[in-house]
C-alpha cells in the first residue's frame, strides 16, 4: 500500500513539474504593427455642386411641373477638375478583427 502511494505521489509530481515548464517557457513576440488604412475620396466639384444648385434651385421655384424638371436628362459636363482626399482611418476601421487564439 505504501508503494501504491508512493506511486501516485511520483505521477502527481511529474504532472505539476509538467505544467510548470509551459509557464516558464519565454513569451512569444508580439506581433509587428499593422499599416494604417487609408481612404481616397475623389469628388468632382463642379459637377457635383451644380448639380445640388440645379436640383435646390428646381425645389424651391414655383414651377409646376418641378418632377418633370428633375427627372429630365441634363447634359454631361466635361472637363471638371477631380479633388483627392486622403484620409487616414483610425485603428480597427476597415479592418476585421482577427480571433485571438488562446489557450
Amino acid at each position: 500500500m505504501v508503494a501504491f502511494r508512493l506511486f501516485l505521489l511520483l505521477i502527481g509530481f511529474l504532472l505539476v513539474a509538467g505544467s510548470s515548464r509551459a509557464q516558464g517557457a519565454p513569451p512569444t513576440p508580439p506581433p509587428p504593427p499593422k499599416e494604417q488604412q487609408e481612404l481616397v475620396v475623389r469628388v468632382t466639384v463642379p459637377t457635383a455642386i451644380a448639380t445640388l444648385s440645379d436640383y435646390a434651385n428646381t425645389l424651391f421655384s414655383k414651377q409646376k411641373d418641378k418632377l418633370k424638371t428633375l427627372t429630365a436628362p441634363r447634359p454631361l459636363r466635361t472637363s471638371n477638375p477631380v479633388i483627392v482626399f486622403t484620409l487616414a482611418l483610425p485603428k480597427g476601421w476597415g479592418t476585421k478583427k482577427e480571433k485571438e487564439t488562446g489557450p
